[in-house]
């Protein structure tokens, strides 16, 4: 079992034969965020964060919050968080109530647009006369939309 190169703690996560325990892997992935902040010169900006209910856009939104917690009150971001609901029955349901819970967690504003309101079809609908797979279908609407 790997350990954590800074604590030797049980290792959750290596990258570059560097290996993090749930804390270290925290600081680095906050400080990855900041870094990509600092690059973009995103400061005291109106920041919509999109997010899919998924770990990986939660993740990313605590670390906004977190991050913008910590700035001066001049560089502050104005925060919002944004959902595409794409109307697959179930799946489409459950990323929704999950990201009403973070909107709550983190105290920011929810977006919520439903692909049926925008193009008036269901993604089935929309996939039912293209050749590609369902998956990059919904993958080019999340990204144009």
């Amino acid at each position: 079992m790997a350990k954590c190169s800074f604590c030797s703690g049980k290792a959750i996560y290596s990258k570059d034969r560097t290996s993090f325990c749930k804390k270290h892997f925290n600081r680095f992935f906050i400080k990855k965020v900041e870094k990509v902040l600092h690059m973009s010169k995103l400061f005291n900006k109106k920041v919509l964060i999109a997010v899919s209910g998924g770990k990986d856009s939660s993740a990313l939104a605590f670390a906004l919050k977190k991050l913008n917690e910590n700035l001066a009150s001049s560089r502050k971001n104005h925060l919002e968080l944004f959902h595409i609901n794409l109307g697959i029955p179930e799946f489409s349901e459950d990323c929704l109530a999950s990201v009403k819970e973070l909107s709550k967690l983190l105290n920011l504003k929810l977006h919520v647009v439903s692909l049926a309101d925008i193009t008036q079809k269901s993604l089935e609908e929309i996939a039912k006369n293209r050749l590609q797979p369902i998956c990059g279908i919904c993958g080019t609407i999340k990204r144009y939309l």
